[in-house]
């Protein structure tokens, strides 16, 4: 038969303030059992370094034991080694507080290995119950390693807790959990004396939990009788090797309070295993991880299994107020799918934000390893206070390098978006070749001491730098309007990209011009989409609302379909010359208004239809590249529904635009003046921009000269760019757009003619000539087998007309790549009147006969006897040579007509 031994030494009835030393003992029991084992309680009843009622005793008797075990602690006030600890303290006093187990030699493990059910709980807190709160600023139970080389405490076993002790100066770990699950740390002080003042380091680390076939440890927990402080270390504050631990309500690095640095010598928490959990969505289970000389947080991770940092303060006081930074990052990343911050689901979103400042250099970094993918940093304070105010890290705020790629800071929503302020070099770093697919979005980023986001970590990386680049080089949108008028937004530009693809636009106001003189994003106002090809430039228009009577700077990032996203955008600007400026002129017969203050600068240059000899010109001095352009004039009914405004480089032709000027003008606001685009972007690769408005208006009416707005918005692409223009229309390339030959007659067939012109930056070379679709012939082929920059020829394409029917397909221009445009057409049949049919009519007298004769079987007949009477068909047709076909019946000798 098994028996249980019961040992308790059970003190008189005392407090804390009697401090009675009185000591009675229980005479012992044996209790005959069946054969099962039930929990054994062990009791630490003095402050011995071993022998009876010692804590070394305890551990050796528990672990000789099968089953789970409790040591609990009832020590009395008589004991020696009751001392005083708070003396010197605010609200402490000359009475003894604690009582100190000093340990000359290692402790025996608790357990006896993984697979054991020998569960071993060592409670502290039992002496508070036993002998009063006697220390008022922490545990009772001190356990005083004095140097020697072992940790305090080595698990073994699962189940197994230590709970509400002081654990110092132990040449080893604090706590070591060893290839154990669920084991419990909580309530303890490790690493500092019994009132967590001051530092009483352990060599080693504070915790530290390995082994493969450990799982689950929990260290502290939601309530504040589970917190533990664990600080003044000599190694990190926690190290987790062992997967699936959580990290809650701790204080690591700080005192007791959270307000003052007591920090390990390295890392606050350092996690090597996957799904760790450090913090929480509720406030009690916040860790304050601050004053550390490394990292606040340091994660590295090989395998998928997301881990979890949410709810920390991380460089900051209790109160997220003030300052206690880690002498490194606040969070330092080199592992996978490891969450910082909100997970975007809804529920406690608003506690799983951490606060992560004041650390010495980067807020958050991602770095180095092979497999530092597909993290999240979302929802977090980063460089700021709780309420926003200036906390800012002394790096960057978010820095990316190495190979880390589809890591992506903020989210589509302005929940998931980082704070990210103040900070002393720049918003968010992406640096290294092969760091790509890294999405920045919905932040809040302003006021950094460098970039807002900066690829490359060198400043501002102008467009166009190819795809070895961070971030393969996304191009930021160029904006060329920025019209607020009250709570609305215009904002108008261009993307340009080496990536096919949707992207993604995001806008931002701020409250200045950032000194680069490129934007940083301090509030998100929302989002546009735009598609467009390698190597293309591509227009966008967004109006959005807000709060604009502070924050008038406007500015916007670019997100590939691959999740790479661009630097802020520079702040757009534009070049205005009035009709009074120079650099207008005037050819022909144009008279000047100037009467009543109308139109821009009060004046403006009218002309009436004749016949397109009265020209105006605006000419801009322009470095060559991309430019979008603008017309402003005072509209009235008298003016030309269809003005022709034409866009020359130089000389050369690079697109037209008939704008309607019996409306006002409606795109945009800027400088005072209603402004109308053009519509495209045109390419220049000389040094004059001109702008021509040629009198050609509608039945007479008039065209007005006012002023012309033009923004650069990129640089020219590099290689051969083909425009093609059909008159003075654009003709859309390698889009479902089409050219419309309308409708012809048979066998009349219709010719257009196409000018092509190489707008980009090298030869443009046709290898073969242009080919037409069926029904479409190539008239004249092209006039050149090669352009240079800034040449033009011509083509044509005829509809044939042979056949009646519709006709479409693609005509393809093939020079170094191939270029195409759709075709329509359709031909009709031939007409034909008959007898009963709209268009026939006769005059006096003609019979009708329906006798199996005649088209349709009937015709009309007259004997023509006084040569007045007359049958007619009308046709509406084009003017053209034409030859009619008449169908007559005839009678056989004999063959009546009715």
């Amino acid at each position: 038969m098994n028996h249980f031994i019961q040992r308790l030494w059970s003190p008189r009835p005392n407090s804390a303030t009697s401090r009675s030393r009185g000591l009675y003992t229980r005479r012992i029991r044996l209790e005959p059992l069946e054969d099962r084992r039930l929990l054994a309680t062990f009791v630490v009843q003095n402050t011995n370094n071993s022998g009876a009622g010692s804590l070394r005793q305890a551990i050796l008797d528990a672990n000789a034991r099968t089953g789970a075990d409790t040591i609990v602690f009832n020590i009395p006030t008589t004991d020696a080694n009751f001392v005083d600890v708070d003396s010197g303290l605010p609200g402490g006093d000359t009475e003894p507080d604690v009582f100190v187990i000093r340990v000359t030699s290692a402790l025996s493990a608790l357990g006896s290995g993984s697979t054991s059910n020998n569960a071993v709980i060592v409670d502290g807190r039992t002496q508070t119950a036993f002998g009063g709160d006697t220390n008022p600023f922490g545990p009772e139970i001190v356990i005083d390693g004095n140097g020697i080389s072992a940790s305090a405490f080595t698990v073994l076993t699962r189940n197994t807790a230590v709970y509400g002790l002081n654990i110092q100066r132990f040449g080893g770990y604090g706590v070591r959990i060893s290839d154990a699950s669920d084991v419990i740390v909580a309530g303890n002080y490790i690493g500092t004396d019994a009132t967590a003042s001051s530092a009483r380091g352990n060599s080693g680390d504070g915790i530290f939990v390995d082994g493969l076939n450990g799982s689950n440890a929990r260290i502290g927990g939601a309530s504040l009788a589970d917190r533990n402080v664990i600080s003044g270390n000599g190694g990190k504050g926690i190290e987790i090797m062992s997967w699936g631990a959580i990290v809650a309500g701790n204080r690591i690095g700080t005192d007791a309070s959270g307000m003052f640095a007591i920090g390990n010598a390295s890392d606050g928490v350092f996690v090597a295993a996957p799904n760790a959990r450090i913090g929480g969505a509720t406030l009690a289970e916040r860790n304050v991880i601050s004053g550390n000389a490394g990292n606040g947080i340091h994660l590295i991770n090989s395998t998928p299994y997301e881990s979890v940092v949410a709810g920390n303060l991380i460089g900051t006081d209790a109160t997220g107020t003030f300052t206690i930074g880690n002498d490194q990052n606040g969070v330092l990343i080199r592992g996978r799918s490891i969450r910082v911050g909100r997970d975007g689901l809804g529920a406690d979103d608003a506690g799983e934000v951490n606060v992560i400042s004041g650390n010495g250099l980067d807020g958050v970094r991602i770095s180095e390893a092979h497999h530092a993918d597909d993290n999240r940093v979302a929802g977090n304070y980063i460089g700021t206070n709780l309420v926003g105010a200036a906390l800012g890290n002394g790096g960057d705020g978010v820095h990316i390098d190495g190979f880390a790629q589809q890591n992506i800071i903020g989210g589509p929503s302005a929940s998931l978006g980082n704070k990210i302020a103040f900070n002393g070099g720049s918003g968010v770093v992406v640096v290294g070749n092969l760091a790509r697919n890294n999405t920045i979005r919905g932040n809040a980023i302003h006021d950094n001491g460098g970039l807002g986001i900066d690829l490359g970590d060198d400043g501002v990386t102008p467009n166009d730098q190819g795809l070895s680049f961070p971030n393969e080089a996304q191009d930021f949108p160029i904006l060329y309007v920025t019209y607020i008028s009250g709570a609305t937004l215009t904002v108008m530009g261009t993307l340009t990209t080496d990536l096919d693809g949707t992207h993604t636009i995001e806008f931002f106001a701020n409250t200045e011009v950032d000194p680069s003189g490129h934007g940083e994003g301090e509030v998100f106002l929302g989002t546009t989409t735009v598609a467009l090809s390698r190597g293309t430039t591509v227009a966008f228009s967004k109006t959005l609302t807000g709060d604009f009577s502070t924050r008038r700077v406007i500015s916007a990032t670019a997100t590939s379909q691959y999740g790479d996203t661009s630097e802020f955008s520079s702040q757009p600007t534009g070049v205005i010359i009035d009709d009074a400026d120079a650099g207008f002129m005037t050819v022909g017969n144009w008279a000047q208004y100037a009467e009543g203050f109308v139109g821009r600068g009060g004046t403006f240059r009218y002309a009436q239809d004749h016949g397109g000899s009265d020209v105006a010109a605006w000419s801009f001095d322009v470095e060559p590249g991309l430019y979008q352009v603008a017309a402003t004039w005072a509209e009235t009914p008298f003016l030309s529904p269809q003005s022709l405004f034409s866009v020359l480089d130089g000389e050369s032709p690079r697109g037209f635009a008939r704008l309607n000027q019996q409306a006002a003008p409606d795109t945009f606001n800027d400088e005072g003046s209603a402004w109308e685009d053009f519509g495209g972007v045109y390419n220049i690769l000389g040094n004059t921009l001109r702008i021509e408005l040629t009198a050609q208006g509608a039945d007479g009416r008039y065209v007005v000269a006012d002023a012309i707005r033009i923004a650069r918005v990129g640089d020219l692409p590099s290689g051969a760019v083909m425009q093609v223009f059909e008159g003075t229309q654009v003709v859309p390339l390698n889009t479902s757009a089409s050219v419309s030959f309308g409708s012809i007659e048979h066998n009349r067939p219709q010719t257009k003619t196409f000018t092509v012109i190489n707008s980009g930056t090298a030869e443009l070379s046709f290898f073969q000539g242009v080919s037409a679709p069926t029904g479409f012939t190539v008239a004249a082929q092209l006039g050149k087998g090669s352009l240079n920059p800034g040449e033009s020829t011509t083509f044509s394409v005829r509809l044939d007309g042979l056949v009646p029917g519709a006709y479409s397909g693609r005509v393809f221009v093939v020079p170094e790549s191939p270029y195409s445009f759709a075709v329509t057409g359709t031909v009709l049949p031939t007409q034909l009147i008959d007898d009963g049919d709209a268009g026939f009519g006769t005059t006096n007298i003609w019979g009708t006969a329906a006798i199996l004769l005649g088209w349709e079987l009937d015709y009309r007949f007259s004997r023509n006897i006084t040569g007045q009477d007359i049958a007619t068909w009308t046709f509406d047709v084009a003017p053209g040579q034409y030859r009619p076909i008449p169908r007559l019946g005839h009678l056989v000798r004999g063959q009546r007509l009715f």
